[in-house]
């Protein structure tokens, strides 16, 4: 799910465990008090906060009965220490790595976008060929790209 995709009276659970609603100005507003917390536009579009960790968007629901389940964040995979050293020394221009159907595996520049076999963007991408025998954790069947910044935090 992407930022686009939220809708007025969804509810978001964020990483520190409060509840908020999406509301009719943008913002998410704490289920237990009213108060204003944050605005949707210091989100990215991976849902991520811009500038605090603990109010990444963990989980969605449709609304304030918290029973359906719309969205949750996945799992970040496990890296090897290879894995972490290879990421590390890419070049920093390059923020996602996610594989392709046919298992290439590439890192982009900008988000890129699932397509029907393969994985494209607006931004720059280069191939990872030699290192497609590792990252075995990044599948096809991801539903998003993962952020490279989000793999190497402990």
């Amino acid at each position: 799910m992407k930022k686009r995709d939220l809708e007025y009276g969804n509810v978001v659970e964020v990483k520190n465990g409060k509840l908020c609603m999406y509301n009719v100005y943008g913002n998410l507003i704490y289920l237990t008090d009213g108060s204003y917390v944050t605005s949707v536009e210091l989100y990215d579009n991976s849902l991520n906060h811009k500038e605090h960790y603990g109010w990444k968007i963990m989980k969605i629901y449709k609304d304030y009965t918290l029973k359906e389940l719309l969205w949750e964040r996945k799992e970040k995979p496990s890296l090897t220490e290879a894995e972490k050293v290879i990421l590390r020394n890419l070049h920093q221009e390059f923020k996602y790595i996610a594989r392709d159907e046919n298992n290439d595996l590439y890192v982009y520049i900008e988000e890129p976008h699932k397509g029907p076999n393969y994985w494209s963007g607006d931004g720059g991408f280069r191939d990872m060929y030699v290192f497609e025998h590792l990252f075995q954790s990044i599948k096809w069947e991801d539903e998003e790209p993962y952020l490279i910044s989000e793999l190497l935090e402990d």
